[in-house]
């Protein structure tokens, strides 16, 4: 075992476990389809009975595709004097078109505690900790797995690494560790589109790419930018084209162009939304920065973008624009009315003014 695979989560719990286990967990958060990854860890507790776990498994999985939301999963099994035998689940969720936190909450009478409490399980959705993946200033359940070299991206490698602690693992008998199999939704005839858009090929010259290794500093109290211990990645250069960002057009029922982002397309403009974020931007700021780099939208969509599109739901109403105007001007503006009001020959003048002027 080298110090390469190793991260604080491992040192601070007996090393790691499995190194082989750790690069396939690390894969499945670097090579993704997903285009708004979200990371869940959900312990499952309550059985001596692998067979009840993985069906509860099996379900979950079942009920997030059935509701558009493809995903796919890592976990373990541990045991332990406080929650004896139990499994530890990493679930990646695609959240495009649906919310997994729908159907991955705690409340009562509702399909997920109903399916667990008929298997005689209990269930803990434990959270990211870094502030990093909070929303608007709030803790929430899943942390968001971007696709490019980061912060965001080493601290996911970071927290799925628990999975593969040496803690907990000794009692286990037979196989510690399971996966999904990346089974998507089964396609139906229904389901398959009339039409692919015909593929362009674009070609890039060699000499306008440029790749650099990014080391990540081994002390992450030293380092605010990752809390790995040691990771290469390629990082994209500024001399690089901008990337190719719709599909193409597709008329609605009502006649409207609506725009589809290409998977590059959405990371570009996620990127673009996370810098700013990132600066504390207000909307109007966000707007002119988009603006800055080819991106055209008003307000109005600039929120829906940050409500809906890239999940920073509450984040616009947290960072207000400010007014257009000052209480010093418009009491200025109030005065000037009010004296026009009083004398109704000066507002003539000014209104024969205006007119010469013209």
């Amino acid at each position: 075992m080298t110090k390469k695979t190793e991260t604080i989560i491992h040192l601070a719990n007996g090393g790691n476990h499995s190194p082989v286990n750790f690069r396939k967990h690390k894969d499945m958060l670097l090579n993704h389809p997903y285009t708004n990854g979200r990371l869940y860890h959900i312990v499952l507790t309550g059985s001596e009975d692998r067979r009840v776990y993985r069906k509860a498994v099996e379900l979950l999985c079942k009920q997030l595709r059935t509701n558009g939301m493809p995903c796919r999963y890592k976990a373990c099994y541990e045991r332990d004097k406080l929650k004896r035998f139990h499994k530890h689940v990493f679930l990646l969720i695609e959240a495009k078109d649906a919310h997994p936190d729908t159907i991955i909450h705690y409340r009562k009478n509702h399909w997920f505690t109903e399916m667990t409490g008929k298997l005689g399980l209990a269930f803990k959705i434990a959270p990211p900790q870094d502030s990093m993946h909070h929303v608007a200033g709030k803790q929430v359940n899943y942390a968001y797995v971007p696709k490019k070299a980061g912060p965001v991206l080493d601290d996911c490698l970071l927290w799925i690494s628990y999975l593969t602690k040496v803690r907990s693992k000794n009692g286990v008998e037979g196989q510690v560790y399971t996966a999904s199999t990346n089974r998507e939704t089964k396609p139906t005839l229904d389901s398959l589109p009339a039409a692919l858009p015909a593929a362009t090929e674009e070609i890039i010259p060699l000499e306008s790419v440029k790749v650099v290794s990014h080391k990540v500093m081994k002390n992450p109290a030293a380092d605010g930018q990752s809390n790995l211990e040691s990771t290469n990645y390629p990082k994209q250069d500024k001399t690089l084209p901008m990337p190719r960002l719709i599909t193409g057009q597709e008329k609605t029922n009502e006649g409207d162009a609506m725009h589809q982002l290409t998977p590059a397309g959405f990371n570009f403009v996620a990127g673009l939304y996370e810098k700013a974020i990132g600066a504390r931007m207000h909307l109007g700021q966000i707007q002119e920065y988009l603006k800055a780099n080819g991106i055209m939208k008003s307000i109005w969509q600039v929120r829906n973008d940050l409500d809906s599109t890239f999940c920073f739901y509450g984040y616009a109403d947290s960072h207000p624009m400010p007014p257009p105007i000052n209480l010093a001007e418009v009491d200025k503006e109030i005065s000037r009315q009010y004296a026009l009001h009083l004398c109704p020959s000066l507002a003539r003048r000014k209104q024969t003014e205006r007119t010469h002027a013209t």
